[in-house]
């Protein structure tokens, strides 16, 4: 059989993106991917809209053990080059207020489709339902073999299979056990830029609230990290862009298995002079269950002044 010159094990964004890269560089590409689709995990990025980078592209934004690793990516194929990159597919983009860059459609679908459309036109192979098992060296290469016993030959391989973030959708964790086996060190992954559970009856009472704010995390009586944009309350916890952004740690914290003093501080980004203006255009909260757990736990003075500020949420969220 005759090898390709570059197999990618993953057919989500990463890796579509290398086989293209790599196809126009004239070299013969072969795609494997475990899904019956590619693409599976791009779809829900963004809450399904996408958000392909930012404005603001910068090492110091990374985890301080990655950043030089990220320098040199970002040296490499930039915010500029990347833009480029969607440029040249025909996707039309744009900055929102906080410098997060989306499709005009605001569809991930959209990325998605740009990029198989590349694929198509470049001819690229494409095996859908291809779960690689293993990967040994062989001469003037590399084998892949699949877990149906398949097996291919490539005389270099590319690894974007993913992390253990998503096992419905793909990513289980497997990228690991292949790039074990080349003796890569593998350090105990842990969530990243993740929401948190939240054991607090206000976050199921205002479930699909959302406001502007400034996060502070704390871990063991010290602060952490603190980050602005927006906090989201879910059923069972706390999400957002803020949220994200200084969940970090506390996921690292929580891993760590020894006993944690874990805290949030969050304020509203108001100025004060405009909390009265917001009072006055409260919005009511559907029942009376909500106020009632909006109260508990609280005096009555400061429970009264929580729920004036938690109640604006929904007039800024529309």
């Amino acid at each position: 059989m005759t090898p390709y010159d570059v197999i990618v094990i993953g057919g989500g964004a990463a890796g579509m993106m290398a086989a293209i890269t790599a196809k126009r560089r004239r070299a013969s590409v072969l795609v494997c991917e475990k899904m019956p689709k590619l693409g599976k995990k791009l779809l829900i990025t963004g809450a399904g809209r996408c958000n392909l980078l930012n404005e603001t592209l910068d090492p110091s934004f990374y985890n301080s053990g990655g950043q030089v690793l990220v320098a040199s990516v970002l040296g490499q194929f930039g915010k500029d080059a990347m833009l480029q990159f969607f440029k040249e597919l025909g996707l039309a983009v744009y900055a929102d207020e906080t410098g997060r860059i989306f499709p005009v459609t605001n569809q991930a679908a959209s990325v998605l489709k740009v990029l198989e459309m590349e694929l198509e036109r470049l001819k690229i192979v494409v095996d859908l339902g291809c779960e690689i098992q293993s990967v040994r060296p062989v001469k003037n290469g590399f084998e892949v073999r699949a877990r149906s016993g398949e097996a291919e030959t490539g005389r270099k391989i590319i690894l974007c299979a993913g992390g253990k973030s998503y096992p419905a959708l793909g990513a289980d964790g497997n990228g690991y056990t292949l790039a074990a086996a080349f003796g890569h060190k593998i350090l105990e992954p842990v969530p990243s830029t993740v929401a948190l559970v939240v054991k607090d009856p206000w976050c199921h009472a205002l479930q699909g609230q959302k406001v502007r704010v400034s996060v502070t995390s704390g871990i063991q009586g010290k602060e952490i990290r603190t980050a602005t944009g927006e906090l989201l309350f879910t059923q069972y916890g706390l999400s957002g862009t803020a949220i994200l952004d200084v969940s970090d740690e506390i996921s690292v914290a929580v891993a760590s298995r020894e006993p944690q003093d874990l805290r949030q501080r969050g304020r509203g980004v108001l100025p004060d002079s405009q909390w009265h203006a917001a009072h006055d255009g409260l919005v009511h909260l559907e029942s009376g269950t909500r106020r009632r757990h909006l109260r508990s736990g609280l005096g009555e003075r400061e429970g009264l002044g929580h729920l004036a500020a938690f109640r604006s949420m929904k007039r800024w969220s529309r």
